[in-house]
């Protein structure tokens, strides 16, 4: 679809209930969630997955026959 944004976002109410610092509330009442303080987290989230995969790999390759 030319002309077409595709947008993605997270559902500020999910956030809210592990991060309220991430959330604001608006003018109108709705919610809104703070990238920027989301950014960080992720991004230490990635690096703790990665590293967990790296264990689990390693300790399967030692095992396989």
């Amino acid at each position: 679809n030319k002309g077409f944004v595709h947008d993605y976002g997270v559902i500020a109410q999910d956030v809210e209930k592990v991060l309220p610092h991430a959330v604001k509330e608006r003018k109108d009442g709705t919610l809104s969630v703070d990238y920027l303080k989301l950014t960080p987290l992720l991004i230490e989230a990635v690096k703790e997955l990665t590293e967990r995969v790296n264990e689990l790999e390693n300790k399967n390759s030692k095992t396989s026959f």
